[in-house]
């Protein structure tokens, strides 16, 4: 039984069209013990919902099957569980991106067969259009359900899908494994944001799952409310969870980037960790750190994501000497805590903009900021500009500094200076109290168990048809 654990747990790689491996024992856990989560990203290293959730629910004895997107230059994660099994996709969901940003893969061509200057609603045009919108959607929602086919062999209890497009997939995998569906929210999708066909496309899949979804999760009670008013969402399906690691919050300073960098001993770092894309604000904040305190560096930590070395080359040729470091090593995540150790304070800039992801999803930001909550979970003071409501949260809380504008710069990391430990005492407070994963995962798992429980209670055959036992 071990045995079949343990191939049951391996991690699998899968290309287009190729068959899923599955344990041999499909009779191993109980009858829908399996959770499926779909991930519309190849990052999922730094999705501490996926990995943390995941891990909580194998201590809880199910077994977890992750589907995520195959990127090069991406680090797969790694899992203490040998219950949790890793699908890596290329191409999953389309994900790949032209440099306009407009989406490819399937997504692309149902733009194509359906885009076109906009028809006045209710007109003979707007009805030709809905109706191929209907059809091409239609067909692609078929063609998933077929491939999933070859992953679904034996039935599962529960399928989470993450943000819109991973909902969308989720819902084909549910009906093939005739599961519940949950959906978790990290990217709202306001309908008074979208700019494209495609994106409305994604919009009229998203709302009605949401509606139907057994359980909806998002970061806190003001992101729900969005979601909710926008989607038509029962407000008793929500379960709050921070975008934060699991485990207490502590100081326990590091040489991570003295013995990379070489750095003096009394030199102090400020750290910007995460995406370098426009939307963080990243150019202004290299500029501004010449103005930083002398014994005082900005490192910027990009964990390789497709598209940053040219970004961290040119942000390398417009940084000032001596002032600013890059890395773009990417790092497990058992081993991030050690490189934020190895900071004296965080940076996070979030830069409203006209994409879906940079308007409503940034402004009102809550508790949706990973790189926030890393920040204070390792006991590090944050600076935070004033283009969304974390700045509000931020100086209620007393955690760091919030300023106007990367001008501003050298003079909040003089002011955390000044008053270093209050600051971190109170990030480590803060986190304890509000961000720890872990009282979020155990509401989160005793609604899955209550979910699975209801579906046990049906027979094999009504749930999976009695495939596999």
């Amino acid at each position: 039984m071990e045995q079949d654990a343990g191939r049951h747990a391996r991690e699998t790689r899968v290309k287009i069209g190729q068959t899923v491996e599955m344990a041999t024992s499909p009779c191993l856990a109980p009858i829908n013990s399996r959770i499926a989560i779909v991930v519309p990203y190849s990052h999922l290293d730094t999705i501490p919902f996926v990995c943390d959730l995941s891990e909580h629910l194998a201590a809880r004895g199910y077994f977890v099957d992750i589907f995520g997107n195959e990127e090069a230059g991406s680090m797969p994660p790694e899992f203490s569980s040998d219950r949790i099994r890793l699908h890596l996709i290329p191409g999953f969901l389309g994900q790949q991106r032209s440099a306009s940003g407009a989406p490819s893969g399937c997504r692309a061509r149902i733009v194509a067969k359906t885009s076109g200057a906009r028809a006045l609603p209710g007109s003979p045009r707007a009805r030709r259009a809905a109706s191929r919108m209907r059809t091409a959607v239609g067909a692609l929602d078929l063609t998933r359900q077929v491939r999933w086919r070859h992953i679904a062999r034996v039935p599962y209890g529960l399928v989470i899908g993450v943000d819109a497009e991973g909902l969308v997939a989720a819902a084909s995998l549910s009906k093939v494994a005739h599961a519940a569906l949950a959906y978790y929210s990290l990217e709202l999708l306001p309908t008074w944001d979208l700019s494209s066909f495609g994106e409305r496309t994604l919009k009229w899949r998203e709302a009605p799952l949401s509606r139907s979804a057994a359980l909806v999760i998002v970061q806190d009670p003001s992101r729900a409310r969005i979601l909710a008013a926008d989607n038509g969402i029962d407000p008793r399906r929500f379960v709050y969870a921070p975008n934060a690691p699991g485990g207490a919050a502590r100081r326990a300073p590091s040489r991570w980037w003295h013995d990379r960098f070489d750095l003096p001993d009394d030199c102090r770092v400020l750290l910007h960790a995460g995406s370098v894309g426009t939307w963080t604000g990243i150019d202004g904040l290299v500029e501004a750190a010449r103005d930083l305190p002398d014994d005082w560096v900005l490192v910027v930590h990009s964990n390789h994501r497709r598209g940053d070395a040219a970004r961290i080359e040119w942000l390398r040729t417009h940084a000032p000497a001596g002032k600013v470091f890059f890395s773009d090593s990417a790092v497990r995540r058992q081993h991030y805590r050690a490189l934020l150790d190895g900071a004296d304070a965080g940076v996070a800039f979030y830069i409203p903009g006209r994409g879906r992801s940079t308007m409503t999803n940034i402004t009102s930001l809550g508790l949706s900021s990973g790189k926030f909550s890393y920040y204070l979970w390792c006991g590090l003071p944050v600076i935070v500009n004033s283009a969304t409501s974390l700045g509000e949260l931020v100086e209620r809380e007393h955690v760091g500094i919030r300023i106007d504008s990367a001008a501003a710069l050298g003079g909040a990391v003089r002011s955390v200076a000044t008053d270093y430990q209050r600051f971190s005492d109170r990030a480590i407070q803060y986190f304890n109290a509000e961000l720890d994963f872990t009282a979020s995962a155990e509401s989160i798992c005793m609604a899955v168990d209550q979910l699975t429980r209801e579906r046990n209670m049906r027979s094999p055959l009504q749930i999976g048809e009695g495939r596999g036992c």
